[in-house]
């Protein structure tokens, strides 16, 4: 099993290449995390196993498109999902009384899960704290950044805000961050 972010790498690499052993290595210390992220967004099993299946499709065609200096393999993949989910609720909306609102704060979702690549709770934990005193702005764009991979100008499209200070949120956040927790 894969236990680092640069192993994940790696293996997306070969994946590139049209390595089948390392697709089914990633798919096998992948899809589990993926599906219950899936399936935790969805509420509906059979749904959230489609939804992997296409993730893994993508993965299989696109996989050279990844590049591993602008986000994490997991941060990639968790994107796919989640990318998937707001694609099939918006062709076919779920019929269950909150499915608005859920749809609604997975297109806005400035929440994080801890890094893939953080070595232990107490380091999530800590870099989670030190996010709550960030601006919402500032926040959301760290996220965007370094959980999504999103480049400038998509943060900038992504929170309707002008490019100068998506630079600027993004400075100040990591001036902070570096402040608050220090060496990771």
């Amino acid at each position: 099993m894969m236990e680092n972010d640069s192993e994940l790498a790696a293996c997306m690499a070969r994946v590139a290449l049209g390595d089948r052993q390392a697709f089914k290595r990633l798919f096998d210390t992948t899809s589990p995390r993926l599906f219950a992220l899936a399936l935790k967004q969805t509420r509906n099993r059979a749904l959230a196993e489609d939804i992997v299946q296409d993730t893994f499709v993508g993965v299989w065609q696109h996989a050279a498109s990844y590049r591993a200096d602008r986000a994490p393999v997991m941060a990639w993949l968790s994107r796919m999902v989640r990318n998937r989910v707001i694609d099939r609720w918006r062709a076919e909306p779920p019929q269950d009384a909150d499915s608005e609102e859920r749809l609604a704060e997975l297109a806005a979702s400035d929440a994080l899960e801890p890094l893939p690549t953080l070595s232990s709770k107490e380091e999530a934990a800590r870099l989670n704290g030190c996010l709550e005193h960030l601006t919402a702005g500032q926040r959301q764009s760290v996220v965007l950044a370094y959980f999504h991979g999103q480049s400038h100008q998509e943060i900038a499209r992504t929170l309707a805000a002008p490019i100068g200070t998506v630079k600027s949120w993004l400075r100040r956040a990591l001036d902070h961050l570096k402040d608050c927790v220090g060496a990771l």
